[in-house]
Order: C-alpha cells, then sequence, then structure tokens
C-alpha cells in the first residue's frame, strides 16, 4: 500500500517531477503518441538523470509495483505507460554527446530521432 511516508522519502532524493492522479500536468504527462491508449500510472516520475531513473526503479520494487518506461512516448502499443504502477519518464532527458575522434555518439533515451538529426547538422540537439 502507497504511504505518504512513502512519497516523501522518494520525493527527498528525486531531482526531476513525480506526478500523481489530480496533480497538475498529470493527464498531459501520461498520454502517448497513440491517442487509444488511456493508462492511468500510480505515479509519473519524470527523470532528469541516471540517479532520478534509479531511485524510481527502487521504489517501484519496494511498493511492489508494475513499471513501465517512456522515452519520447512513440510506442504505438502504448507500452510506455502503465496502470495502477510508475511511469518512469525519460522524456526529459536529450543529452546528445558526439566523440568525432572515437566517432561515437552517446544519446539519452528522451532523445527524438529529429532531434539526432538536427545535432548531426551542428545544431544544439538538447
Amino acid at each position: 500500500m502507497l504511504t505518504t511516508s512513502a512519497i516523501q522519502r522518494l520525493k527527498s532524493v528525486f531531482r526531476g517531477e513525480l506526478l500523481a492522479d489530480g496533480d497538475p500536468g498529470y493527464d498531459d504527462a501520461r498520454k502517448v503518441f497513440n491517442a487509444a491508449i488511456d493508462r492511468r500510472p500510480g505515479l509519473i516520475a519524470r527523470c532528469t538523470g541516471p540517479d532520478d531513473v534509479a531511485e524510481a526503479l527502487s521504489f517501484a520494487r519496494s511498493q511492489g509495483w508494475p513499471v513501465s518506461v517512456r522515452g519520447a512516448g512513440h510506442n504505438v502499443a502504448g507500452f510506455a505507460i502503465c496502470d495502477d504502477g510508475i511511469a518512469i519518464d525519460l522524456s526529459a532527458m536529450k543529452r546528445i554527446v558526439v566523440d568525432e575522434t572515437a566517432r561515437t555518439v552517446r544519446v539519452e533515451a528522451g532523445a527524438t530521432w529529429g532531434e539526432g538529426a538536427r545535432h548531426g547538422r551542428g545544431d544544439d540537439g538538447g
């Protein structure tokens, strides 16, 4: 059973935004590209980095909650959002790092193809 103290513990270590049903922005945050998907997670964890992801996963495990992971929200089957669990939202994690010498690119999970393409042209992709 979810308790206020459990959420307060998560809030004390979580740098991103936590949204529950009734919070401003909750309904927008639970929407995905496929408008036929209408799921209501118990909590949406809008992560800002890997530490937030780890804390959200630890919280889900401690509560026995199912987990869904959202990148940019374009999964047509709707797996990016779950009912009655925690939706780990990575859409704010858009950092793209290009190492031309090593010929490698590191892309965070919230970046879209378009942002990657802009970055490849020399634009600021994130």
